[in-house]
């Protein structure tokens, strides 16, 4: 990629970026207002039973446990960020890109994600077999949802002091 294509690049990238950082306070008045909605219509106006509640809310729990599950591992985000940055690098792109990550961790992070169909693993069956990693329409999404909340902790001081902006 020319430095010409690199620089119109991170104009776009930036460009949309501030269009989705525009829209943050809506998506927060939305949400709010949806969640309201949502629990004052089960709650209220259909007087669902206890049990119905405490399931939904279990339910709810366990996504946000499995969610947060993603992040555990050392070098997940690290990982998770680079690819979407580089495109569709190659293992030994993201050894490059990532300093201080050993193959050994490298190779089960990138299996953990793959397991949960955030990022694809592509063979190119070729003289040598090449592989490369790519976001999944899923992690794509996700990682699109995540910038709303690092803006909202960026809103709030929620980020290390040690970190130089």
């Amino acid at each position: 990629m020319s430095n010409l294509q690199n620089q119109n690049l991170k104009v776009e990238i930036l460009t949309q970026f501030k269009e989705l950082v525009d829209l943050i306070p809506i998506i927060q008045e939305t949400s709010i207002r949806c969640l309201q909605q949502d629990i004052s219509r089960e709650c209220i106006q259909q007087e669902l039973p206890d049990i119905q509640i405490s399931n939904r809310l279990k339910l709810e729990k366990e996504i946000l446990k499995d969610i947060g599950g993603i992040f555990q591992g050392k070098w997940t985000i690290d990982v998770l960020f680079t690819i979407a940055l580089l495109g569709e690098p190659h293992f030994n792109d993201l050894l490059k890109a990532i300093p201080k990550i050993g193959s050994r961790i490298l190779t089960t992070r990138l299996k953990q994600l793959e397991s949960r169909k955030i990022i694809v693993r592509n063979v190119v069956t070729s003289q040598p077999i090449r592989v490369t990693y790519n976001l999944s329409e899923f992690g794509l999404s996700f990682i699109a949802l995540l910038f709303p909340v690092i803006l909202h902790c960026l809103k709030y001081n929620r980020f290390d002091s040690k970190l130089n902006y």
